[in-house]
């Protein structure tokens, strides 16, 4: 068991009840089993979520279909009392079969996902098919004199997103 404060959220490829699964061949029991014994020796439970329950999608038709909640986030107890408000939603399918996950460590400084209600910033997909957008990143991040504290994160994560926005 570890006892540092770890999370770990992504892609797992594997369900941890019948109830994160719809349609195609049932789970195998053993093999639900087995991920929910891994966490268990990890010291890791699930973090919950926001959102939609299914984030995974075969995209066929019909009785085809397949859906499961194959990301997740788990951290152990050590780091959710760091984090006591974090925030973990399932976002959309942003040109994948998978939703993306978004973990907000502190959701009460603002940058809401479902709506921004004027408050922080939300990073929009566009942004990704603007050429200035890495070079408008990069310099943000580079004068922002980045101490590695929490406070100079969020410093320098709001002077970006104010050079965004711009």
């Amino acid at each position: 068991m570890f006892t540092q404060p770890w999370c770990c959220l992504g892609d797992f490829n594997a369900i941890l009840c019948h109830d994160e699964k719809l349609g195609g061949s049932e789970k195998n029991n053993l093999s639900m089993n087995h991920f929910r014994r891994v966490l268990e020796d990890c010291g890791l439970s699930d973090l919950g979520f926001e959102g939609e329950l299914m984030t995974w999608n075969n995209g066929r038709g019909g009785r085809a279909n397949v859906q499961e909640r194959l990301d997740i986030g788990v951290a152990t107890s050590e780091w959710r009392s760091l984090f006591p408000g974090y925030k973990l939603s399932h976002l959309d399918f942003w040109g994948s079969d998978h939703r993306a996950i978004l973990l907000n460590v502190f959701p009460s400084l603002g940058g809401a996902v479902s709506s921004n209600n004027g408050q922080g910033f939300r990073f929009e997909l566009a942004l990704l098919c603007d050429d200035e957008c890495i070079k408008v990143v990069a310099c943000s991040w580079q004068s922002c004199n980045f101490s590695g504290s929490v406070e100079s994160f969020l410093s320098g994560l709001k002077k970006c997103g104010t050079k965004l926005r711009s």
